[in-house]
């Protein structure tokens, strides 16, 4: 958040640079701040930045109140990948389908003990959590900017995930 705050920081005192690489969602709170211009009348004149060219993530983060402001630098796919000889090992050949196979899979992965455990999550990036709230239905914030986190799919998610630290896989 260090680089966020520099540039939120810069923007009020009109010192902040011309062009910034920063998080998507930076976005709605630069944009409120007026720091990102209107880049809807320039696209025209580079074909390349047209969000046709983009996936349909990607062209939700370049634009607020109906204005292109700003244009994705990369696109991640994230992926679980697993070795399928230690999965095999525990009775997952093919890796977990499911919450409950992940989990018990996990479980008998930490078994093994020795310092071994069953995935990384890092409490620290919100990726881990938003993908899994996603994937258990949570909207997590609406069309209208309202938060979603109290509700039961993101919790289920958040709870999920928390339990792994709580038992000892990860």
């Amino acid at each position: 958040a260090g680089a966020q705050v520099n540039g939120l920081t810069g923007v009020a005192v009109e010192g902040g640079p011309d062009c910034v690489k920063g998080g998507t969602t930076w976005i709605p709170e630069f944009a409120q701040a007026g720091a990102l211009l209107d880049l809807t009348p320039s696209l025209a004149q580079y074909p390349s930045l047209q969000q046709e060219n983009y996936f349909d993530g990607a062209i939700q983060t370049m634009s607020y109140d109906d204005k292109v402001v700003s244009i994705p630098w990369y696109v991640e796919t994230r992926v679980l990948f697993y070795r399928t000889d230690i999965l095999a090992e525990v009775g997952y050949p093919e890796g977990p389908k499911t919450w409950d196979e992940m989990k018990d899979a996990g479980e008998k992965l930490a078994a093994r003990g020795n310092g071994n455990y069953a995935i990384t999550i890092d409490a620290k990036d919100m990726n881990y959590l938003s993908m899994f709230a996603w994937q258990n239905g949570s909207d997590m914030i609406d069309e209208n900017r309202k938060p979603h986190f109290n509700e039961p799919e993101f919790m289920g998610a958040m709870e999920y995930l928390k339990s792994f630290y709580d038992t000892g896989m990860t």
